[in-house]
């Protein structure tokens, strides 16, 4: 089935290689993972598929050993927060969306593709792998009980956007998704991923989030027993807000990206300020807390330390995939034209999630 294509989305689609809006389902469409555009395109597929499955286990397990159900909700809350995210953000222009937002970006295809090969099913599971793995790594490090849930928030958006910039940086030199150059929200940008991306959607979003699960469900549940229907509206209800709120609260730098009142330096200046004040939060948050008493679970307590290494180990041989290309790039682009990101900011994030699961570690 033909699927709806605009001259924007034709544009990116050449400079992945050519794919085409043609027999597209609209659905689902499956790939041999060794049809692929690139070797690297599986491996982060089962990476992240791999990584949400853990998470939910682990929140299965937790739901089984402790009768909370709030880990499990907070997994279930980010697969909403996709679901509602993503689709508008493919197709813009029928939605009626184009006067104020065009295609902002494009995937390759991948061995799972959705909604007629515009959405992977890893980017699906990015969000729960992701989020939970950060919110977690907070969690166990103690900060939520010594900080708040305000504090505790920005330390799970911050640890995250750590997380999500090891594989944003990387991504698309390996033709992964291709920005569009043509729209105000990719540019300013660090190297080839735009700070809208660093901010907004890799801290913003999930603060939001996180602080949204703690008030609507992990609050109420220690107060009282959630019932199921309660429990699945409340979830519904996180996923649901986190878009619009998100939205509320990254406002004030997203109405400097619009002409005529665009200045450069004004918006590098703000997006950097905010890392930097989550980078000081962070570190507050951090500051002479204890890590959680242990729940005597073996495969509860190794959950964190596990997914968050694997995350780590993998990414960094695709760094090393990825150096030839870094070592001869010119002018930003490798050899092969593809758009390279910075890998000194790569490697400061790694180092804060290997922070992270020290603290988580030690204890």
């Amino acid at each position: 089935m033909r699927g709806p294509c605009s001259d924007s989305f034709r544009a990116l689609a050449e400079r992945l290689g050519g794919i085409s809006c043609e027999d597209a389902a609209p659905f689902v469409t499956l790939r041999a993972p060794s049809s692929l555009a690139s070797a690297t395109m599986p491996v982060v597929e089962l990476l992240t598929v791999l990584g949400a499955v853990l998470a939910l286990v682990h929140a299965l397990r937790l739901r089984r050993l402790e009768q909370r159900s709030a880990p499990l909700g907070l997994w279930l809350a980010a697969v909403v927060f996709v679901a509602v995210l993503e689709p508008p953000l493919y197709f813009p222009h029928q939605i009626g969306a184009t006067p104020h937002l065009d295609v902002i970006f494009a995937h390759n295809v991948f061995s799972v593709m959705f909604l007629y090969d515009r959405l992977p099913l890893y980017i699906v599971a990015l969000y729960p792998s992701g989020i939970y793995l950060a919110y977690t790594l907070v969690e166990r490090a103690g900060v939520f009980v010594s900080r708040g849930a305000l504090v505790g928030a920005v330390a799970v958006g911050f640890l995250h956007q750590c997380l999500y910039e090891i594989f944003d940086h990387v991504g698309p030199q390996f033709r992964w998704w291709a920005w569009n150059p043509d729209v105000p929200q990719t540019s300013p940008a660090l190297g080839s991923v735009p700070l809208t991306s660093m901010v907004i959607f890799a801290f913003v979003a999930p603060s939001v989030l996180a602080y949204t699960f703690r008030k609507a469900l992990v609050e109420p549940e220690a107060a009282s027993p959630i019932g199921r229907g309660a429990f699945v509206g409340r979830t519904l209800l996180v996923g649901l807000l986190t878009p619009p709120l998100m939205v509320l609260v990254a406002s004030p730098l997203s109405s400097m990206l619009l002409p005529p009142r665009r200045d450069e330096t004004l918006i590098v200046f703000a997006h950097y300020a905010v890392l930097a004040v989550a980078a000081v939060v962070t570190a507050f948050a951090y500051r002479s807390t204890s890590p959680v008493a242990s729940r005597g679970d073996r495969v509860a307590d190794a959950y964190p330390v596990v997914h968050g290494a694997l995350h780590l180990v993998v990414y960094a041989g695709l760094w090393l995939a990825a150096a030839p290309g870094l070592l001869a790039a010119r002018a930003g682009l490798t050899p092969e034209g593809t758009p390279v990101g910075s890998p000194a900011y790569a490697l400061a994030c790694a180092l804060v999630c290997a922070f992270a699961l020290s603290r988580v570690r030690a204890r």
